[in-house]
């Protein structure tokens, strides 16, 4: 029993240090993995966000050619309010990559409401002047999805602005649009 009692009394704690060293290591393994895993969420929520975003403006751009299709027969209706620009006075030259500027009568708003975004999306359609009927041939390949011959084409851009679940999400997209007016 006596050599017991001594046994006990030249421990030194050594093990109790190593312990702690190891759960040391092993609370900054856990914390790193933890500032990981919460960047790594943070990035998937931006990207499903920029995602929201860029089918809003798709959807946004697909209507806006289509009212350019069928509610454009003239372009006397671009006089520089409500979304219909004349020619080279357009949101690109009136700073359109501001957030402001796509507010009030700057640019319609999609009339079909898009859920998961903050901010309904926003279109303007600018004129950007006729194509001759000897250049139309190159605007409209082949004829494709258009049955008359011949005539100018008058051309235009589309521009479209829209958020996603946060309005710090922003796409903006452009499209050119060509189409014979009677």
């Amino acid at each position: 029993m006596n050599r017991k009692l001594t046994y006990i009394h030249k421990q030194k704690g050594t093990i109790l240090v190593i312990s702690l060293l190891i759960l040391v290591v092993l609370t900054i393994i856990g914390v790193s993995s933890m500032g990981s895993s919460s960047l790594q969420e943070r990035m998937a929520g931006n990207f499903r966000d920029r995602q929201i975003a860029f089918q809003a403006a798709e959807m946004t751009l697909a209507y806006a050619e289509d009212y350019a299709r069928n509610n454009i027969i003239s372009t006397s209706v671009f006089n520089d309010t409500n979304g219909l620009y004349s020619q080279y006075n357009g949101p690109t030259s009136q700073n359109a990559f501001t957030t402001s500027w796509w507010t009030g009568t700057n640019s319609k708003v999609m009339p079909t409401t898009i859920d998961e975004v903050r901010t309904q999306p926003r279109f303007t359609i600018e004129y950007r002047g006729d194509t001759g009927e000897e250049e139309g041939t190159s605007v409209n390949l082949g004829g494709y999805g258009d049955t008359s011959t011949g005539g100018q084409i008058s051309n235009f851009r589309v521009t479209v602005y829209a958020t996603g679940l946060s309005d710090n999400t922003v796409v903006i997209l452009q499209s050119n649009y060509g189409k014979r007016l009677n």
